[in-house]
């Protein structure tokens, strides 16, 4: 393609491609400043009396030849150009604005308040069935005003939880709908282990545990020269003989917490 007979002034496009750090993968920033400047030479164009068609064309034909990256040919460019100038006709900018359609249309992520309503409503009043929960707590308005206000109950039929508000509770519901409907499911979902005691003998091996003492007392402590009252848990600490299950001795400390001395000291009494 040939340039018209007048002067077709490209410098704003050269500087726009200069600064694209990857001319084979520009950014979409780097996209967006380089239709804006051909936007803008296309209108400079024409105030100087450039012919529109041939104009787009010579501008396909530039973009083509310096970073092809932005159309798989010059015949792409060229309708992408032509989309663009009619866009910034009409909305008077360029700006991609997908992005900021697609945030409207994507789902809010849930509250902690809805997630919460909607999880116990599945799991302890509808079987773990998320859409019957979703259809009670819409009926009930127990979810926020911009859930209730983007997904309004429709009266021609049963309300359906959406996909996207499903897939931020899905794997929650599952998981507690079977602790609470089958206490047993997790034990029976695991790897058998059988143990064999038959070469364990007594005192071969010991073990220690600790205990919080449920029963509270009071102690007095004494403080910058005052009495100081408490009311403390005491620390029970036995240590068994596994094989038989003895109780081979136990510490009884009167204190919130244990230490290291109380727990030699009872593995060398044992």
């Amino acid at each position: 393609m040939s340039l018209s007979p007048l002067t077709l002034d490209c410098s704003a496009l050269e500087i726009r491609r200069d600064l694209i750090a990857n001319l084979h993968a520009p950014s979409a920033v780097e996209r967006e400043n380089l239709w804006n400047a051909a936007v803008e030479t296309y209108r400079s164009a024409i105030l100087q009396g450039h012919k529109a068609g041939a104009l787009k064309k010579e501008l396909a034909s530039w973009l083509w030849h310096r970073v092809p990256a932005l159309g798989k040919s010059p015949a792409a460019i060229f309708r992408q150009l032509y989309r663009k100038i009619d866009r910034i006709a009409e909305a008077g900018s360029l700006t991609d604005k997908r992005r900021e359609a697609n945030q409207e249309r994507r789902a809010p992520m849930l509250s902690k308040e809805d997630r919460t309503a909607l999880i116990q409503k599945a799991v302890f009043e509808c079987g773990g069935l998320i859409d019957f929960a979703w259809q009670k707590c819409v009926g009930e308005k127990l979810l926020s005003a911009e859930i209730l206000t983007r997904y309004p109950a429709r009266k021609d039929r049963r309300p359906r939880c959406p996909q996207n508000i499903r897939s931020q509770i899905q794997s929650n519901v599952d998981e507690l709908y079977q602790h609470n409907a089958r206490p047993h499911w997790n034990s029976n979902n695991i790897a058998p282990l059988t143990r064999d005691w038959s070469n364990v003998y007594a005192q071969d091996i010991y073990q220690c545990d600790d205990k919080t003492l449920d029963v509270l007392y009071r102690s007095t402590t004494e403080e910058n020269g005052k009495q100081v009252e408490r009311e403390n848990r005491a620390q029970f600490l036995p240590m068994i003989d596994v094989k038989s299950g003895k109780i081979l001795d136990f510490v009884l400390i009167g204190e919130s917490n244990y230490n290291s001395i109380a727990v030699r000291t009872l593995m060398s009494r044992v």
